[in-house]
Protein backbone atom coordinates (compact mmCIF):
# COMPACT_ATOMS: atom_id res chain seq x y z
CA UNK A 1 0.00 0.00 0.00
CA UNK A 2 1.06 3.58 -0.54
CA UNK A 3 0.52 5.93 2.39
CA UNK A 4 1.22 9.59 3.07
CA UNK A 5 4.62 10.27 4.68
CA UNK A 6 3.01 11.69 7.82
CA UNK A 7 0.85 8.55 8.23
CA UNK A 8 3.93 6.36 7.84
CA UNK A 9 5.87 8.38 10.43
CA UNK A 10 2.99 8.12 12.93
CA UNK A 11 2.83 4.35 12.41
CA UNK A 12 6.60 3.92 12.68
CA UNK A 13 6.76 5.92 15.92
CA UNK A 14 3.87 4.04 17.53
CA UNK A 15 5.14 0.62 16.45
CA UNK A 16 1.53 -0.31 15.74
CA UNK A 17 -0.59 -1.06 12.73
CA UNK A 18 -1.35 1.50 10.06
CA UNK A 19 -4.38 3.61 10.85
CA UNK A 20 -5.47 5.99 8.17
CA UNK A 21 -6.38 6.16 4.51
CA UNK A 22 -3.95 4.55 2.06
CA UNK A 23 -3.61 6.43 -1.23
CA UNK A 24 -3.84 3.15 -3.08
CA UNK A 25 -3.33 -0.55 -2.52
CA UNK A 26 -1.84 -3.27 -4.73
CA UNK A 27 -3.11 -6.80 -4.09
CA UNK A 28 -1.53 -9.80 -5.82
CA UNK A 29 -4.02 -12.64 -6.02
CA UNK A 30 -2.92 -15.83 -4.31
CA UNK A 31 -3.99 -19.03 -6.11
CA UNK A 32 -5.49 -20.31 -2.85
CA UNK A 33 -7.50 -17.19 -1.95
CA UNK A 34 -11.23 -17.41 -2.66
CA UNK A 35 -13.02 -14.68 -4.57
CA UNK A 36 -15.35 -13.78 -1.69
CA UNK A 37 -12.36 -13.03 0.57
CA UNK A 38 -10.69 -10.94 -2.15
CA UNK A 39 -13.86 -8.91 -2.68
CA UNK A 40 -14.22 -8.46 1.09
CA UNK A 41 -10.69 -7.02 1.35
CA UNK A 42 -11.26 -4.72 -1.63
CA UNK A 43 -14.48 -3.49 -0.02
CA UNK A 44 -12.72 -2.80 3.28
CA UNK A 45 -9.98 -0.80 1.55
CA UNK A 46 -12.54 1.25 -0.39
CA UNK A 47 -14.65 1.84 2.73
CA UNK A 48 -11.52 3.15 4.45
CA UNK A 49 -11.27 5.82 1.76
CA UNK A 50 -8.57 4.33 -0.45
CA UNK A 51 -8.43 6.03 -3.83
CA UNK A 52 -7.91 2.78 -5.75
CA UNK A 53 -7.18 -0.92 -5.30
CA UNK A 54 -5.10 -2.56 -8.02
CA UNK A 55 -5.60 -6.32 -8.08
CA UNK A 56 -2.98 -8.30 -10.02
CA UNK A 57 -3.94 -11.73 -11.38
CA UNK A 58 -0.77 -13.21 -12.80
CA UNK A 59 -2.54 -16.43 -13.89
CA UNK A 60 -4.77 -14.40 -16.23
CA UNK A 61 -2.00 -11.88 -17.03
CA UNK A 62 -4.35 -9.06 -16.12
CA UNK A 63 -4.94 -6.34 -13.57
CA UNK A 64 -8.15 -4.79 -12.31
CA UNK A 65 -8.33 -1.30 -10.85
CA UNK A 66 -11.16 -0.87 -8.38
CA UNK A 67 -12.18 2.69 -7.52
CA UNK A 68 -14.83 4.05 -5.19
CA UNK A 69 -18.12 4.92 -6.83
CA UNK A 70 -21.51 6.06 -5.60
CA UNK A 71 -23.02 2.58 -5.91
CA UNK A 72 -20.15 0.19 -6.67
CA UNK A 73 -16.47 0.28 -7.51
CA UNK A 74 -15.56 0.86 -11.14
CA UNK A 75 -13.59 -2.08 -12.54
CA UNK A 76 -11.07 -1.57 -15.34
CA UNK A 77 -9.35 -4.60 -16.87
CA UNK A 78 -6.00 -4.22 -18.60
CA UNK A 79 -3.56 -6.82 -19.84
CA UNK A 80 -0.36 -6.81 -17.82
CA UNK A 81 2.43 -5.44 -19.95
CA UNK A 82 6.06 -5.03 -19.16
CA UNK A 83 6.07 -2.77 -17.24
CA UNK A 84 2.43 -2.61 -16.15
CA UNK A 85 0.92 0.84 -16.40
CA UNK A 86 -2.37 2.17 -15.16
CA UNK A 87 -3.64 5.73 -14.90
CA UNK A 88 -3.62 6.66 -11.21
CA UNK A 89 -2.68 10.31 -11.82
CA UNK A 90 -5.83 11.52 -10.05
CA UNK A 91 -4.41 10.12 -6.80
CA UNK A 92 -1.21 12.13 -7.15
CA UNK A 93 -2.21 15.56 -8.51
CA UNK A 94 1.03 17.27 -7.38
CA UNK A 95 3.40 14.76 -9.01
CA UNK A 96 4.37 15.25 -12.62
Amino acid sequence: MVVRPEDYERMAQSGGYFEGRPLFVIEVISPTECKSRRMQKIGLYLEAGTGAVVEIDYTKHSASIYRPDEDAPEVVHDRISSPFSGDLSDLFPNIR
